[in-house]
């Protein structure tokens, strides 16, 4: 072989490890990040729904309230969104 191809060989096989490498730490910090900011978005929206539905439940008409009401006309709407280029429709 020659040492040229040798070389060529050398440096891709060391830049490729250290991208494996580089990419394993990004993916571990970057990871509880997202994972944060998934479960703050999810608090909201628990928050809201809890406000929203606590009229009812504390008139006891919760399974034919404006809650359910609105939770209904709520999966009827088409958000007509865009996530990660992908059309959200429910």
């Amino acid at each position: 072989m020659r040492l040229v191809l040798k070389l060529f060989l050398g440096f891709f096989l060391i830049t490729g490890i250290a991208a494996f490498f580089v990419m394993r730490v990004f993916v571990n910090e970057v990871k509880p990040g997202v994972r944060q900011a998934m479960e703050s978005t999810l608090v909201d929206a628990a928050n809201v729904l809890a406000e929203m539905a606590a009229a009812d439940l504390k008139a006891g008409h919760i399974r034919d309230g404006r809650f359910v009401a609105d939770l209904a006309r709520a999966q009827r709407r088409d958000p007509k969104a865009m996530v990660w280029r992908f059309p959200k429709r429910t």
